[in-house]
């Protein structure tokens, strides 16, 4: 069964998904010089989205969770920390998603959520068809990495 998957960063290794493309993403947060700018980047065949939030704001939209069917999430918390809301796989139904194909993306909404924390210098693995949410709740300052990482 797919799951969400949290680990301390020199972990990320251990991820079962296309091992060429954990390579390349195991290069890339190997220079911290890589991630010292906001922006998207290539990390070969993987989009690299580095991004500073600062807010303070609850979310405006609770429950409210994406879903991908093309490409895994891998988020990697820099500084502050991610609380993610996710449903399993099959605790939704396909048919009421109203799904992006060309951007890889449907939108979902649930009262079931669960969350993982994700700490500093940690990841969240995210496999295709989990339904989820970063960055839930209240937060003031966090940098992170989003690696969109193909099947």
């Amino acid at each position: 069964m797919k799951q969400v998957i949290i680990g301390e960063i020199q972990d990320i290794s251990k991820i079962d998904s296309n091992t060429e493309y954990i390579k390349g993403i195991i290069s890339f947060l190997g220079n911290e010089t890589n991630f010292k700018t906001d922006g998207v980047f290539e990390v070969g065949d993987v989009k690299a989205i580095i991004m500073t939030i600062k807010s303070d704001q609850p979310i405006s939209d609770l429950g409210k969770l994406e879903v991908h069917k093309n490409y895994h999430d891998l988020h990697v918390t820099l500084e502050g920390s991610d609380n993610i809301a996710f449903l399993q796989a099959d605790e939704f139904n396909w048919s009421e998603l109203d799904f992006n194909e060309k951007d890889d993306y449907g939108f979902i909404k649930s009262d079931a959520l669960k969350f993982k924390l994700v700490q500093p210098l940690e990841f969240c693995f995210i496999p295709v068809e989990i339904p989820h949410m970063a960055l839930y709740g209240g937060h003031t300052v966090r940098r992170k990495i989003v690696f969109k990482v193909p099947c």
